[in-house]
């Protein structure tokens, strides 16, 4: 089976003309992640400074997305999971350690993994140098902060007042593969000064990347999990889910 893996030492490297990185498209166009992958991810908090731990299983073909998040303090490990189920209308919100689930409707529905449509061009650039460079397009978005509704693309729509516009940069390798390798979300100005950008609120780097699905069962919620959804609020342990996707 084919794998990619994508790592980072501290740094991007952009090449210069004389180790041009391979494989340059001309116009590059947003594209779509494999149908089915696998991969882990660290994930910053760029707001708080903590780090975690991403396992992130993908199922387009399904409209299925399993997420566990493994985070530690001190000597204390622990792992909370999602698993979207989006034909099923479900999404289960799993404590492993303490036995315990939420189950709710789907809070949006289903979008295929990849760059935003409406997504624009960067730059093409190469981390590394010659040939042990990883050809990568970088695209970017803006898009509005809409006060009480759920946006993938941006974890504190709750925490941030309507009107202001944040911006989504994602880099991921060109087509046909377009496997993620990084993605920040960036607060920026109100609508009138949409360009300006803030401050990362979030980052995201993959790394460990495999087409495919190794197990199926990992989209099976635990045998303690109710099937009938809740009707809560969600506490502020499961705000991560929001901002994990590429």
């Amino acid at each position: 089976m084919l794998r990619t893996t994508v790592c980072f030492v501290g740094i991007l490297v952009a090449t210069s003309e004389s180790f041009a990185a391979p494989f340059a498209q001309a116009n590059p166009t947003p594209c779509k992640t494999p149908k089915q992958w696998e991969s882990n991810a660290l994930v910053i908090n760029d707001v708080t400074g903590k780090a975690n731990y991403l396992r992130t299983s993908y199922d387009g073909e399904h409209e299925r997305v399993r997420m566990v998040l493994t985070s530690a303090t001190g000597h204390s490990k622990t792992e909370e999971a999602i698993i979207m189920l989006y034909k099923e209308d479900r999404f289960y919100f799993v404590f492993e350690k303490e036995k315990k689930c939420t189950v709710t409707k789907a809070l949006y529905g289903f979008k295929p993994s990849g760059v935003p449509d409406n997504a624009t061009f960067v730059e093409h650039f190469a981390i590394g140098m010659g040939s042990d460079s990883l050809s990568v397009n970088t695209f970017m978005e803006t898009f509005e902060v809409k006060q009480g509704k759920h946006d993938i693309r941006s974890p504190y729509h709750s925490h941030t007042a309507a009107g202001h516009v944040h911006t989504l940069v994602t880099t991921v390798t060109p087509d046909p593969t377009c496997v993620p390798v990084s993605k920040i979300i960036y607060e920026g100005d109100r609508l009138n000064n949409p360009e300006t950008l803030f401050h990362a609120l979030s980052t995201t780097q993959y790394s460990d990347f495999s087409p495919g699905i190794a197990s199926t069962k990992v989209f099976e919620p635990p045998d303690y999990c109710n099937s009938n959804p809740a009707d809560v609020e969600l506490s502020n342990d499961f705000q991560w889910y929001d901002f994990m996707f590429v």
